[in-house]
């Protein structure tokens, strides 16, 4: 009973990580194709699911990104029906703000 509860309540392995990959990758491809970012400008990019997120498909995930001028600073995006926005930031970011949706 405790293990049915359990499975029910959390991803498995292999789906987080499918969707890690997937919502890090989409991001990449909005800075990089959308934005016209150069793949050097970006200095980290990292997805982990939202604590507050209600399901566990990719719009729950938050991926952040860190860029090379700004390496104190997160941006963070999120994949929704397979669009791509960014909703926050860490800081005092100043640079690659772009909160419109």
């Amino acid at each position: 009973m405790l293990y049915i509860i359990y499975s029910l309540n959390h991803d498995s392995p292999k789906e987080s990580e499918k969707i890690v990959s997937y919502t890090e990758d989409k991001v990449m491809q909005f800075l990089i194709k959308e934005k016209g970012y150069p793949k050097d400008d970006i200095l980290k990019v990292g997805s982990k699911i939202d604590p507050k997120g209600s399901d566990k498909t990719a719009s729950s995930y938050v991926v952040e990104v860190m860029f090379s001028d700004e390496p104190t600073i997160f941006y963070m995006y999120r994949v929704e029906d397979g669009k791509v926005y960014q909703f926050g930031h860490s800081g005092s970011a100043i640079k690659h703000v772009d909160l419109a949706k």
